[in-house]
């Protein structure tokens, strides 16, 4: 039963009648968004995992593909069981350089493995870049392959939705070819990227997801200036161009044995390869993991804050991530609604993000009966709308042109427990009638009448019984032996004692009852057309006419003159009001009528 009234007039209007009922609405418990603080380990550091590994030999026509494959593990070491505890894990391709061995970036398979990746690695036959690019992919499917093989030790471990490329020279830039050809690749992150035939610089247009392109500023094999920058300027965003200040190409590996043909720069193989760890890494935790906590290492302060790295990048807005409601998912309620979601994260962890809440007869959300915004996720309305079930939803919007819609959709049944239609007050003979409707009830244990006299305060003057539970009108009344001008209110009573009050009508029990006043027509009105108040007054007389909105405030006068004995026709026009429940109150003398009325557009 409700702790109010819900005062409006003809509900069964209501629902074809609004595209959007404004209804009430506030923030809980917030009005501001509260800002999710995140924490993260350090991506150059090595991660949670043992790294195991083991030798793979893959046939892709003519071309023999020996991989290493490297994985989280229960321990170090050679063909070790997967750890199944962080499962499935991300997987990532590697591409080695022109003239190398898969065998000198071992560092970096055993770091990622660390970081709950499996990474497979595979031997170049020969350089046909375009191949080359074709066999990291088909290592990726060789994952897929054994993530649904029954009997396959990655069983059931591989993320196959979540994949990664990287590597060095020019296994770096037949990754960004990779990438072009496949839009499923999520994220790509390679070292000293050279430029490859067909051209990698052209295809970087074609790539969907987010490149990385860790660069040396000392590199004299592939130099920035004709290999990673032209990529940069050519691929769209999300992108960044990490520039290792005095950094050389070589130094990506493990084995030395190469740097005598790029004796250039200055820093240690140990800090480019950290530095390497670090971005590279980021970015999987990223785009591969969906972690925002990340976005800081890639984009943010503490990309940024590396005094040997200068750093170019360029983001964009992108969804927020799937969430979900927690709260109605189905029942009933009454009076007012609290709803509560869960958060919809970002990417980027600084995105703002607006929450839109729908309500709509249907599931399709075809017409929208309610709408409400607010920055926190959670929010009690009063919507106002008629009795019967509804479906609501939430849409997470952290940009114009990027949103996200809750993944499940809530339902409730909406009813409104006493729905008082009109309440008036006469002289009838020596008692004053007391008149009351209601459109439907629920749990009414019945009404206490209330009086009072002058400017007096009110005491209990009897009970009239309800219905109980109805969907049909109700009408009451209730005759009381008073003089003078006295003032009546209706405390309506739920079975388990609760109780609400109507408004307090007033009426003077000496003013005689010829004053006649009809309720305006029509009812509902539509902002286009006026409401018609008819009176028929025995004497002259001054009378008041004023629009009243729901919460008591006056919206406008619309009469306040002196009118002659006689039949009249006073009109309001409701153009200037939004649609919504208003009371038209009319006074002549002492005595006042209330009528509600429901505008629409």
């Amino acid at each position: 039963m409700s702790k109010q009234y819900s005062l409006h007039f003809l509900r069964w209007y209501m629902l074809g009648a609004l595209l959007l009922a404004t209804g009430s609405f506030r923030y809980c418990p917030a009005q501001q968004q509260t800002p999710v603080r995140y924490t993260a380990a350090s991506p150059d550091n090595p991660g949670p995992y043992n790294a195991g590994f083991r030798n793979v030999t893959l046939t892709r026509g003519t071309r023999t593909l020996a991989c290493v494959l490297y994985y989280p593990a229960v321990s170090a070491g050679k063909d070790k069981p997967v750890d199944y505890s962080g499962r499935p894990y991300p997987m990532i391709a590697f591409g080695h350089g022109f003239g190398m061995q898969k065998s000198y970036y071992t560092s970096f398979y055993r770091h990622f493995a660390s970081w709950g990746y499996i990474v497979i690695a595979p031997q170049f036959p020969d350089y046909q870049n375009k191949e080359m690019a074709y066999d990291l992919l088909y290592c990726l499917q060789y994952l897929r392959d054994q993530h649904g093989t029954t009997g396959s030790f990655l069983y059931a471990s591989v993320d196959t939705a979540h994949p990664g490329l990287t590597g060095h020279s020019m296994g770096g830039g037949a990754g960004l070819l990779a990438a072009s050809y496949d839009s499923r690749i999520l994220a790509v992150a390679p070292m000293a990227a050279a430029e490859t035939n067909p051209s990698a610089i052209a295809a970087m247009t074609g790539i969907q997801g987010a490149v990385c392109l860790v660069a040396a500023s000392k590199d004299g094999i592939t130099p920035p200036s004709t290999n990673q920058q032209p990529m940069y300027n050519a691929a769209h965003a999300f992108k960044s161009l990490p520039l290792f200040l005095g950094a050389n190409h070589t130094r990506f590996m493990d084995y030395a044995g190469w740097d005598w043909t790029d004796p250039n720069g200055t820093m240690t193989r140990t800090e480019q390869q950290r530095l390497s760890r670090k971005y590279i890494t980021a970015v999987f935790n990223l785009f591969l993991k969906r972690d925002p906590a990340y976005w800081t290492y890639v984009y943010g302060a503490k990309a940024k804050s590396e005094p040997k790295v200068s750093l170019s990048s360029e983001t964009k807005y992108v969804p927020p991530f799937d969430f979900r409601l927690i709260s109605p998912l189905r029942g009933t309620v009454t009076v007012s609604i609290d709803l509560l979601w869960h958060r919809a994260l970002t990417l980027n962890p600084s995105d703002t993000v607006k929450y839109i809440i729908q309500i709509s007869r249907n599931t399709v959300f075809s017409q929208i009966d309610f709408k409400a915004e607010t920055f926190d996720t959670a929010a009690t309305i009063t919507p106002q709308i008629p009795d019967g079930d509804y479906y609501w939803r939430v849409i997470a919007r952290n940009s114009p042109a990027t949103e996200t819609r809750s993944r499940n959709t809530g339902r409730f049944s909406w009813t409104v427990p006493v729905e008082l239609r009109a309440f008036s007050a006469r002289r009838a003979g020596p008692a004053v009638l007391l008149e009351w409707v209601t459109a439907s009830e629920m749990n009414n244990y019945g009404f206490g009448v209330e009086r009072a006299e002058g400017n007096g305060t009110f005491r209990d003057i009897g009970f009239v019984p309800g219905h109980g539970t109805t969907s049909g009108t109700s009408r009451y009344t209730f005759r009381d032996r008073a003089s003078g001008m006295v003032r009546y209110l209706l405390r309506q009573v739920d079975f388990d004692g609760s109780s609400s009050y109507s408004p307090v009508i007033t009426v003077d029990a000496h003013e005689s009852p010829r004053v006649l006043v009809a309720p305006p027509y029509p009812n509902p009105v539509s902002v286009n057309r006026d409401a018609a108040i008819h009176m028929q007054l025995p004497r002259s007389g001054m009378v008041t006419i004023e629009a009243v909105g729901a919460a008591g405030r006056l919206i406008r006068r619309v009469f306040h003159d002196l009118l002659s004995a006689g039949s009249h026709v006073l009109r309001w026009n409701a153009r200037d009001v939004p649609p919504g429940v208003y009371y038209i109150v009319v006074r002549s003398g002492a005595r006042t009528w209330t009528y509600p009325v429901f505008v629409m557009k």
